[in-house]
């Protein structure tokens, strides 16, 4: 029986994994697709990128309920419609007239599979699954969102430029669906304890009206809404800009590419580290290589030396998406037991409220300026917020634990 649970977790993580590979790769090539789709409906890359901060903004609102769905309904039915939903909303996008057209398909319908299939699900999912350790498989599971970066957007470009951004949606869309379906259908359904402490301890545990009027969760809701502001300023738009800076686009797209590979090691390396060194250490000191990339890629312009776009694609991609399984895991340490999904959609939440503005931001004020450089100045102050934010949130966790 213990070969068994123990075959299935591993069989629940390689799931995971492989989900966040598909659902990221498949929707965080945007940015690839910004400039063909900005010629095609009206010039305005604010408008353009208006489509991906709602679709953010769907998937976390999606999020807020996918653990009450997926208990109601069961992680196999609920994966399986999220899957058709992603594919046909990517797929879709491909045959639309106007930016009303790419929100209905892209945003909505897309969205909604991507907040069901995302990482609030898979984390839910794999903390009732791994009690212990979970900076180190919530990092490891999230770093497939790294990989589907690194694979999706060299081959987005490709088809772009092969077919046009209609039939590369088209390819993208069926191939996501497809390829997902097997990947959730054969997986371990029900999971062998809850979220948080096993077994009937329940110390800890409060109810969820106590912790969203707590000092200590809205430290972490500015602290997870000002870091997705930040990063979604620069990853909207870092293709445009390096293109700009006098870079051929399919180089500009492979370096997207690596940033994604990198992800995935920073995913799962900084997790681990978390594990070690603490949470929030291993944020702040995430954050910092998130705000020196970003100077870099600001002080690149047609011109400039190369080697400060290497700069910011290594410690900017290193830490793309590096607090994704800190969160994940500091959550389930603080919030067990039952409020666990509702507290982590709710943070999510906020997140993705981040990851909606960002990159309509990021589109207006080029579209103002006639270049990024506020923007990403913009964005070091924000991970600076954040990260003040994030150290609050542990002093005040800190006294609380000690009351």
């Amino acid at each position: 029986m213990a070969e068994e649970r123990g075959g299935a977790r591993w069989a629940v993580l390689a799931s995971s994994f492989l989900t966040l590979v598909l659902v990221q790769g498949a929707t965080f090539t945007f940015p690839v697709f910004l400039v063909p789709l900005t010629r095609e409906f009206g010039g305005l890359r604010g408008l353009a990128a208006a489509a991906f901060s709602l679709h953010n903004l769907v998937v976390g609102l999606v999020a807020t309920v996918v653990d009450h769905l997926m208990g109601r309904f069961g992680e196999r039915r609920v994966f399986a419609l999220a899957a058709v939903l992603l594919g046909a909303g990517l797929a879709l996008s491909g045959t639309v007239g106007s930016v009303l057209g790419l929100i209905v398909w892209f945003s909505v319908v897309a969205g909604t599979g991507a907040g069901l299939l995302g990482s609030v699900a898979q984390t839910v999912t794999l903390s009732r699954w791994f009690p212990s350790a979970r900076g180190t498989v919530v990092g490891i599971a999230l770093s497939g969102m790294g990989i589907g970066m690194f694979l999706f957007a060299p081959l987005s470009a490709f088809l772009i430029e092969r077919y046009g951004w209609r039939w590369a949606f088209a390819g993208i869309g069926v191939g996501t669906a497809l390829l997902l379906l097997p990947t959730n259908a054969f997986t371990p359904a029900t999971p062998p304890e809850p979220a948080g402490v096993p077994g009937p301890d329940r110390r800890g545990e409060a109810r969820l009206s106590d912790i969203v009027r707590s000092a200590r969760f809205w430290c972490f809701a500015v602290a997870f809404f000002f870091t997705p502001l930040s990063n979604f300023l620069v990853t909207t738009h870092q293709v445009a800009h390096i293109v700009e800076a006098g870079i051929d686009p399919r180089w500009a797209a492979t370096a997207f590419g690596v940033m994604g590979l990198l992800s995935a090691a920073g995913r799962a390396g900084f997790g681990a580290l978390s594990d070690r060194l603490g949470r929030v250490p291993a944020a702040l000191a995430s954050y910092a290589a998130t705000a020196l990339g970003t100077l870099a890629l600001l002080l690149l312009r047609p011109g400039a030396p190369i080697w400060l776009l290497y700069v910011f694609i290594a410690l900017f991609g290193l830490t793309l998406g590096a607090r994704g399984p800190i969160v994940a895991a500091l959550t389930a340490d603080l919030y067990r037991g039952r409020s666990y999904g509702t507290v982590l959609g709710l943070i999510t939440l906020g997140n993705r409220l981040g990851s909606a503005i960002g990159p309509w931001l990021g589109g207006v004020i080029y579209d103002l300026t006639g270049s990024y450089q506020a923007a990403f100045a913009l964005s070091i102050g924000a991970i600076v917020v954040a990260a003040g934010s994030l150290t609050a949130a542990g002093r005040v966790g800190a006294r609380a634990e000690l009351a």
